[in-house]
């Protein structure tokens, strides 16, 4: 068949339907996510039950999917910009790893408001193309609900995408303190209680990561109704802090500074902007993935 010519009948009726859709929407029309793999080297099942050892397209079967792509890109001419980029939609059965991909603390992942009830996230690291005329086919479902989810939406997505890279050495004297908090927070304990308040981890370096020697600022954001006066689990939240500090072994360049706890109004913009998140979600893949379908 020809191409959809531009200014044609079936082009405006494709850019009619697209003003339906806004990033953060999905649909569980599409069930079918598409990537390329090879026989030889597969690295997932699908891929290992190939009848070839060559390049191929491999679909699995998915739950859904959400639009990726920013409404303004979604909304412009379909003969222009032909493609949008889709995740595939994944359940959530564990509460409390939902409640950590809602807060931003797994960036692998994002939540999604509409589709609060039924406990489905979007999964970035499968990102797929599709020709925009497919989503015009499709039942939109509205992600975000209030006037703050849309920014939400896409702050996490370009999380995702913009996260800080560490120098390797940082990373290796930082993980013994990742894999704690990691290992913790979610346990039903003293110091699991404590973590499930902190709304962000940031760090910065004093005077930068190219220096020879490093003071590293740790910043633990907590959540707005947390009362740092009040202990918790029988600690003052400097207590916790100094606990979880001494998991670090001394460094030759880094030097950690007194912990903060401080809440989102208490730091400028320009002071947040100077940070960069810890993230945890690479540490405990695996137990992700058992609450994960």
């Amino acid at each position: 068949m020809p191409l959809i010519q531009k200014d044609s009948p079936e082009e405006s009726a494709i850019n009619q339907a697209l003003t339906n859709w806004a990033q953060g929407d999905c649909t569980l029309d599409f069930r079918d996510f598409f990537y390329a793999a090879d026989r030889k080297t597969a690295l997932t099942p699908e891929a290992a039950y190939l009848e070839e050892d060559e390049l191929q397209v491999v679909i699995s079967e998915i739950e859904g999917c959400m639009v990726v792509t920013q409404t303004c890109d979604i909304v412009r001419s379909c003969t222009q910009r032909p493609f949008i980029q889709v995740a595939p939609l994944v359940r959530v059965i564990d509460a409390q790893v939902l409640r950590e991909i809602r807060i931003g603390n797994r960036p692998n992942y994002v939540y999604i408001p509409g589709l609060a009830d039924s406990s489905l996230v979007a999964d970035l690291d499968r990102i797929m193309t599709v020709e925009k005329s497919i989503i015009t086919t499709w039942t939109p479902i509205r992600g975000c609900i209030a006037e703050n989810d849309a920014r939400h939406i896409g702050q996490h997505l370009g999380r995702k995408f913009s996260r800080f890279a560490f120098p390797d050495d940082f990373n290796q004297f930082i993980h013994p303190l990742q894999r704690r908090l990691s290992d913790k927070h979610n346990r039903q304990t003293q110091e699991g209680d404590a973590l499930r308040k902190l709304q962000e981890i940031r760090i910065q370096a004093d005077p930068n990561w190219n220096a020879a020697e490093i003071t590293v600022y740790l910043l633990f954001i907590l959540e707005a109704s947390v009362n740092r006066a009040l202990k918790v689990g029988g600690k003052s939240w400097d207590e916790w802090g100094q606990s979880w500090v001494q998991l670090l072994a001394p460094h030759s360049r880094y030097q950690m500074a007194t912990p903060q706890f401080v809440s989102l109004e208490d730091l400028s913009a320009q002071h947040y902007l100077q940070t960069d998140t810890l993230d945890l979600d690479h540490l405990s893949l695996s137990a992700l993935e058992k609450n994960i379908q």
